[in-house]
């Protein structure tokens, strides 16, 4: 292992001990507490309930002061106690020490004491629409017997008030709502009486706006009048009118209950979008170098929703300009059919190739996945690590399944993106190469607490061909760059029939929106995994060590979590290319 390896596995250490402790003492307090006795979300109520009792009084803290809440604290804790259950809490061994100069500790022990139960429950559901609670009710967190918790009774307060606005029982309302605690006896008494009102029922829609046809416009509501009044039917139809490219300003708004027919006349109001946007920019990355791109969107070619968009991006090592005609389908959010042309041209290493494309496709839903079909005609001139340059004309279909899901578009704490890709063309069909591709592309995110998330990437592809050359070099496999393998240049390894990519990162937050992260990721692109006629590698080397077609890579960064999606600084080695020096790269950018 040499001098610069050792000091990056060294500063590895380091900076991961630094990200796991640095919170430990970062607080703008000056005097801590630390609650014994109880656990879980009592104890936390606790503390949270000290630490606002000390938020009203400016710090620096006086001793006075700190002594003061000291004194103050016992009775707060049985307070902050009370809402689950627990009304006779007594507190003992109470102490106060000064770590430093500018950090107390209080210190308390708590005796519970016995958790009140619930000793009566009635949820009593009255009027037209108690049918529609049965199934509600069996599961409500309210239960005979079980320990009383304040957030308990509002959790099922909230559930009957929501989900008969969800039903359309919009005059829903509780005629009692009581709490009866005697201490004495031990014993918690809770009625709940709500009476549901009439049933109300969709009435006509009406669009305000005098851009698109309505015909278009009817194919975004998914209700007729008559159906059953439900609110979460309105707010996913004002979430996907503003998903759109059409609409500036969406607002759904439900006409007044007082009807005599009990029909809710909806009215929504439009502002379009500009007809034409322009958008230009400059910018670099460690992948492509300087770039710019520039974009035209005509969003309003015709009154069914029919738009044009084209992009067009210049870099050092792919340059690409592309143009699609979109017609809505069905459901104008999910299917879709598209026209469109592209011409791209790559300098990857010492590979260089130009690609011209035609394309028919079609986006729709399958059994909750993203699909989308396409027939694809591409003319390829393109010459891989500097061999003689060769033609091909391809007609590819391909079909696309994509499934995601997140809690957050820019910045997830949790969720997941799997893609599978399949294309291939034959030799027997307007083409003169054959071939089949297939890939699988997965990223999890997943979050423990607010101070630490987990980042998992898998790539993987094969590409059945008699002849790998003459699969053109837009659709060889490679890897490397700060979106695959960290410590690599963008695309430096490969090409190759085979793809696996992989990175377990960790991220832990040092401060409000910057964290810090450290990785490894592996991988590599091959034609083989043995190594026939020396050939692994992409190229003739018949000294090629098996162990060579593994990469890997170790680093640490930062992440900024900007208004626009992350910003990751990183600083990566490859360890099994211990000649090479570590490596800056740049991502920006959601994760999933």
């Amino acid at each position: 292992m040499n001098s610069h390896l050792r000091a990056l596995y060294l500063f590895t250490i380091v900076c991961l001990s630094i990200l796991c402790w640095s919170n430990l003492w970062a607080s703008d307090t000056s005097l801590r507490y630390q609650i014994s006795g109880i656990e879980g979300a009592a104890q936390k109520n606790a503390i949270k309930r000290l630490e606002q009792e000390q938020k009203n009084i400016s710090e620096p803290l006086s001793e006075i002061e700190i002594n003061t809440l000291y004194q103050n604290a016992p009775q707060i804790i049985q307070e902050a106690l009370k809402p689950y259950g627990y009304f006779a809490a007594t507190i003992t061994e109470p102490s106060l020490q000064q770590i430093d100069s500018s950090h107390w500790q209080a210190t308390f022990l708590v005796i519970p004491g016995k958790q009140l139960k619930i000793t009566q429950l009635e949820v009593n559901v009255s009027g037209e629409g108690a049918e529609d609670f049965k199934k509600i009710l069996k599961t409500l967190p309210l239960k005979k017997g079980h320990g009383f918790l304040n957030e308990d009774y509002t959790k099922t307060k909230d559930i009957l008030t929501d989900h008969a606005a969800e039903k359309g029982y919009l005059n829903a309302r509780f005629t009692k709502h009581a709490v009866y605690i005697d201490v004495k006896k031990q014993s918690v008494n809770i009625i709940l009486d709500f009476a549901t009102g009439p049933q109300y029922y969709f009435g006509k829609v009406t669009f305000v706006q005098d851009t698109f046809a309505e015909s278009f416009l009817d194919k975004f509501v998914h209700f007729e009048p008559g159906d059953e009044y439900h609110s979460d039917a309105l707010m996913q139809l004002q979430q996907d009118l503003q998903s759109t490219v059409y609409f500036k300003k969406v607002s759904v708004q439900p006409q007044s209950v007082e009807t005599v027919d009990l029909k809710i006349p909806v009215d929504i109001f439009l502002e379009p979008s500009k007809s034409q946007q322009y958008d230009f920019g400059l910018g670099f990355g460690t992948d492509t170098g300087p770039r710019g791109t520039m974009g035209v969107n005509l969003r309003h070619l015709t009154d069914t929703g029919q738009y044009f968009s084209s992009f067009l991006r210049l870099s050092q090592v792919q340059s690409s300009l592309q143009a699609r005609y979109v017609i809505p389908g069905k459901n104008p959010i999910t299917d879709q059919y598209f026209l469109a042309a592209s011409i791209e041209n790559q300098a990857i290493n010492s590979s260089r190739g130009n690609t011209q494309k035609l394309t028919f496709g079609q986006i729709g839903q399958y059994a909750g996945w993203q699909r989308t079909l396409s027939l694809n005609y591409q003319w390829d001139h393109y010459s891989i690590r500097n061999m003689p340059y060769e033609r091909t004309h391809l007609l590819l279909p391909t079909i696309n399944f994509l499934k995601s899901k997140t809690d957050n578009i820019l910045f997830p704490r949790q969720g997941y993106r799997m893609n599978v890709h399949a294309r291939g063309a034959s030799s027997s069909l307007l083409s003169n190469s054959s071939f089949l591709q297939l890939e699988l592309d997965t990223r999890f995110v997943f979050s423990p607490n607010q101070n630490n998330r987990f980042l998992l990437r898998a790539d993987a592809g094969y590409t059945l061909a008699d002849e790998i050359d003459k699969v053109p070099l837009s659709l060889q496999f490679f890897a490397g760059g700060a979106q695959s393998i960290r410590g690599y240049r963008y695309q430096e390894l490969g090409p190759g029939r085979y793809l696996f990519v992989g990175s377990v990162e960790y991220q832990h937050l040092l401060r409000d929106k910057l964290f810090g992260a450290v990785f490894i990721d592996g991988g590599n692109a091959v034609n083989s995994l043995s190594n026939p006629k020396g050939k692994a590698l992409g190229r003739p080397r018949s000294s090629v060590d098996l162990s060579d077609l593994m990469k890997y890579s170790v680093g640490f960064g930062v992440v900024w979590v900007s208004p626009v999606g992350p910003i990751e600084l990183t600083l990566a080695k490859p360890i099994t290319d211990s000649s090479k020096h570590p490596h800056i790269q740049f991502t920006m950018g959601a994760n999933l």
